[in-house]
C-alpha cells in the first residue's frame, strides 16, 4: 500500500495548475516523440489535455487550435477513440488515422498511468499520457519493398515466358534454313527456280534470325544504358521502301491492303541509318502482326509544317487501351497476358523504337487510328531533316 508520503506526492502532482502540466509535458518529453497527457477525473472522465510541439506537427494542430479544446474534445478532432484513455491496459497498440494536413497515417500508441489517485473503488483520476511513434514512412518503405520484390518475381516469370516465345521464334527460320539447305545439299534438284526460291528462303530466314538477335543486342544495351547512334545524312524513304519489301510477302500472305504515302522525295536526314530501320521495322512488323487477316496497314512519311519529318504507321487491329500506352514501350512488355496471348514477340521492339526516337531526339506519340487500330507517329526534329523547302 502506498505511504502517506507517497500519497501525499499524488495529491501534490494531481494538484498542480494547468502551467505547470504543460510545462513538464514540454520539458521531460523527448523531442520527436509526439505525446498527449490527459488530467482524468472520476470515472475516468477526461478533464483536461496537454500536448507537446511533435504532437501539434503530427497532427497539424496550432496552440490557437487547441486552446478551446478541453476535455475529449481533443481526441475526436484528430479522430482517436476515447478508449485508449479509458481502457483498463492498453499496451502498445498500432493505429491508422487521417489526420488534417498529414493524411493517412500509421502510429504506434503506448499508454502509461503518471499518477493515478485512488478513491474508495478503485483509481479514480490521475495523469495518463499517451506516445505516438509514426511509423507511417517504414510502413511505405516495407510496402514498397514487398511490391519491389513481388515484381521482381512477376519479371522473372516474364522474361521466361518471353525467352520461351523467343526460342520458338528463332526455331521458325533455323528450320527454314537448315531444310533447304540440306535439301540444296542432297543434289536432287536442279531446277534452277526452284534453287534460286529455295535460297531466297534461306536467306529470308537468315536476316529474320540476325534482326531477332540484333534486337536482343540493342535490348541489352538499352538496360545497362549504353545504346548509342551513328550518325551520317541518308535517304529516309530509300530505307523505308527496303524494310516495306521485307514485309509484303508477309502482307500478301495475310491478305492485308497496304497504302503508302511517301511525300519526302529528296529529302535527306541527319541520323543513323540502322536505327531508322529498326524504328520502321518494329512499327511496321507490329502492324502486320496486329492487323487482321484481310485487315488493312497505312504507312506515311513526310514533312510536317514546321520543317520535321514524321512517319506514321497505322493498322486496322484492335489498337492499344489507353491505359495500357504508356506500358508498351516499356522493355519486354506485353500488351496481351503472357499465358492468353495470340501473337507471338519478344517485347522489346517498342521500347528500342522510343530508346532510338529520343536518341535523334524526336517524339514518339501513340494514338488510335482512323483505320481503327494503333497509329505510331514517329517526328525527328526540323533540324536534323536536310533537303527541298
Amino acid at each position: 500500500p502506498p505511504s502517506e508520503s507517497d500519497e501525499k506526492l499524488q495529491r501534490l502532482a494531481f494538484s498542480r495548475a494547468s502551467s505547470d502540466v504543460r510545462s513538464l509535458v514540454g520539458d521531460f518529453i523527448p523531442d520527436g516523440v509526439a505525446a498527449v497527457v490527459f488530467k482524468t477525473g472520476e470515472g475516468a472522465e477526461i478533464v483536461d489535455a496537454f500536448t507537446n510541439p511533435s504532437f501539434c506537427k503530427l497532427f497539424n494542430l496550432s496552440q490557437i487550435d487547441l486552446e478551446p479544446t478541453r476535455k475529449a474534445d481533443l481526441l475526436e478532432r484528430i479522430g482517436l477513440s476515447e478508449e485508449l484513455v479509458r481502457e483498463a491496459a492498453i499496451g502498445e497498440r498500432r493505429i491508422e488515422v487521417t489526420t488534417p494536413g498529414g493524411g493517412h497515417r500509421v502510429l504506434n500508441v503506448r499508454r502509461h498511468d503518471l499518477i493515478r489517485h485512488e478513491g474508495a473503488s478503485g483509481p479514480v483520476s490521475g495523469l495518463k499520457v499517451l506516445y505516438f511513434h509514426d511509423d507511417t514512412e517504414r510502413e511505405r518503405i516495407v510496402s514498397a519493398l514487398d511490391a519491389s520484390r513481388r515484381q521482381n518475381r512477376a519479371t522473372g516469370l516474364l522474361r521466361s515466358e518471353i525467352l520461351g516465345s523467343l526460342s520458338h521464334e528463332l526455331r521458325t527460320p533455323l528450320n527454314a534454313i537448315l531444310g533447304y539447305s540440306e535439301l540444296m545439299a542432297t543434289g536432287t534438284v536442279e531446277d534452277p527456280e526452284k534453287l534460286k526460291g529455295y535460297a531466297q528462303t534461306i536467306n529470308d530466314a537468315g536476316r529474320q534470325m540476325f534482326g531477332l538477335v540484333e534486337g536482343l543486342m540493342d535490348a541489352s544495351r538499352l538496360e545497362r544504358g549504353m545504346l548509342q547512334i551513328e550518325e551520317e545524312v541518308f535517304s529516309p524513304q530509300e530505307h523505308l521502301q527496303s524494310v516495306l519489301d521485307q514485309y509484303r510477302g508477309a502482307i500478301e500472305a495475310a491478305d492485308q491492303t497496304l497504302s503508302i504515302v511517301i511525300q519526302a522525295r529528296g529529302m535527306k536526314l541527319l541520323g543513323d541509318p540502322v536505327a531508322f530501320r529498326q524504328i520502321a521495322s518494329n512499327l511496321i512488323g507490329n502492324a502486320v502482326k496486329f492487323a487482321p487477316l484481310g485487315g488493312r496497314l497505312c504507312v506515311s512519311l513526310f514533312k510536317t509544317g514546321l520543317g520535321s519529318l514524321e512517319l506514321d504507321v497505322e493498322d486496322s487491329g484492335p489498337g492499344v487501351p489507353e491505359d495500357r500506352r504508356a506500358q508498351v514501350f516499356e522493355l519486354f512488355a506485353q500488351i496481351e497476358d503472357v499465358k492468353t496471348r495470340s501473337r507471338p514477340g519478344a517485347g522489346i521492339g517498342l521500347a528500342l523504337v522510343k530508346a532510338y526516337t529520343e536518341l535523334h531526339g524526336g517524339a514518339l506519340v501513340l494514338n488510335q487510328s482512323p483505320l481503327g487500330g494503333a497509329r505510331f507517329s514517329v517526328r525527328f526534329p526540323s533540324w536534323r531533316v536536310q533537303g527541298p523547302q
